[in-house]
């Protein structure tokens, strides 16, 4: 989701929304909810397959390290490293499914002919591979990898808690300054009585 003149993209349905809305007119996600998202939650939905239960989006949350992603791509992004540590289990499985077959095939022994033939197939998985690779270094660098988040149901109901607190406060508050302002003015009726009482 990227600021153009206070107009935003929605990681989940990707339609054009004003900064200023709270809510997505066309999918409905609560904007609010975008401070609670979380990698970690999400890496379990991931695996539970429940794709309702996360968005993919391009902003990093706290839990996700951009870093940690670069280093882990740069030096063994070869294996899908980066892809599994941000959750995306599945691309990850197909590059390493794709390096173990390119690496097989070229460790097979064969005769002259019949090898240069599997020679020239263990390029295909050994070069998408690779493009996955670059690819995924280049989009992580440049901030635009999606990486699957979620809320996280904890914070998100800590925040309720507190702001739940924070009422409760705020209404112990008034009734307080309610009494004093009560107390006041007692207090001041009182004198301008007896100032009355000593006038006369």
């Amino acid at each position: 989701m990227k600021y153009d003149n206070g107009i935003k993209k929605c990681p989940r349905c990707h339609e054009k929304y004003l900064v200023s809305q709270k809510k997505c007119q066309f999918c409905g996600l609560v904007f609010d909810r975008l401070n609670y998202f979380s990698n970690k939650s999400a890496r379990k939905e991931v695996i539970k397959l429940h794709r309702r239960n996360y968005i993919m989006t391009d902003e990093w949350p706290a839990d996700a390290s951009k870093k940690t992603a670069l280093l882990l791509c740069a030096f063994l992004g070869f294996t899908g490293a980066h892809n599994f540590y941000l959750g995306r289990f599945y691309k990850g499985l197909t590059v390493l499914f794709g390096l173990i077959c390119s690496m097989v095939l070229l460790l097979i022994p064969y005769k002259s002919l019949a090898y240069e033939i599997i020679w020239y197939i263990s390029l295909l998985p050994a070069a998408s591979v690779l493009i996955l690779w670059v690819l995924d270094f280049i989009r992580i660098f440049l901030e635009r990898y999606k990486i699957p988040v979620s809320i996280d149901e904890k914070l998100y109901s800590l925040k309720s808690e507190i702001i739940v607190d924070e009422k409760k406060d705020n209404v112990e508050n008034k009734e307080e300054k309610d009494e004093k302002t009560e107390n006041l003015e007692k207090e001041s009726k009182k004198i301008n009585k007896n100032k009355k009482k000593k006038k006369n």
